[in-house]
């Protein structure tokens, strides 16, 4: 190995030192750091906001009582599931599955709007559908029970296929499970609308497989 000297000092250098740059100053240390930890900050929360991946239950959740009826054909029958898009970004639903206990699901679709929410379903919209910021949308599930008994408990969960397309960056799809249930045991909120002479079969039940065979029997 050849030793070199340094003509100011007259010190001998190893040639491996001469490649190794000497270390930076501590406030430049200190600058890169800062400037390392606010980036990750950044981008945690982006992260968390959904800006890379869609995250719609970031920043609060809504519920609504689900509403039943009988579908348009008198055939089936449609229960409402809400969802929220508590987040500061639009979300775009390519597609949406329910699995409800009991029952046969056949569709699954979206109202337009919230002010013209009935059932039998109407104005409903193609996926894939543009979900905006802190706004709700109704979900339609049509279906036809297998039984008529109803199990203890929640029922029923809504599945949504979520991504993002309006940026110029890349972004990353999910499938989001909505956090409560279609029908809620707790709080039996299921607002039943039969028709009229339905009325009287339909006092008091509020359990979903019971109401939605009473509906189709009528």
């Amino acid at each position: 190995m050849t030793i070199t000297s340094d003509s100011t000092t007259g010190r001998s250098i190893d040639p491996i030192d001469a490649l190794v740059p000497p270390p930076r100053p501590w406030w430049v240390r200190l600058v890169l750091a800062l400037v390392f930890i606010g980036l990750v900050a950044v981008g945690g929360t982006l992260w968390h906001y959904g800006y890379f991946r869609p995250a719609p239950a970031c920043c609060g959740s809504s519920s609504s009582s689900a509403r039943m009826g009988l579908s348009a054909d008198g055939e089936a029958v449609t229960v409402t599931a809400h969802f929220y898009n508590s987040s500061p970004v639009d979300v775009v639903v390519t597609g949406a599955a329910a699995e409800l206990p009991g029952a046969k699901v056949i569709d699954v679709a979206v109202y337009r709007n919230e002010h013209g929410l009935r059932i039998p379903a109407v104005d409903l919209a193609p996926f894939p559908y543009v979900l905006p910021s802190h706004e709700t949308r109704t979900f339609a599930i049509t279906f036809r029970p297998t039984r008529c008994s109803d199990d203890d408990g929640d029922w029923g969960r809504l599945q949504l296929d979520l991504e993002r397309t309006d940026t110029w960056y890349p972004t990353l799809e999910r499938s989001f499970t909505l956090g409560s249930p279609v029908v809620s045991e707790g709080s039996y909120q299921l607002s039943v609308s039969p028709p009229a002479h339905l009325e009287d079969a339909l006092q008091g039940v509020n359990r979903p497989l019971a109401a939605a065979c009473t509906l189709l029997e009528g």
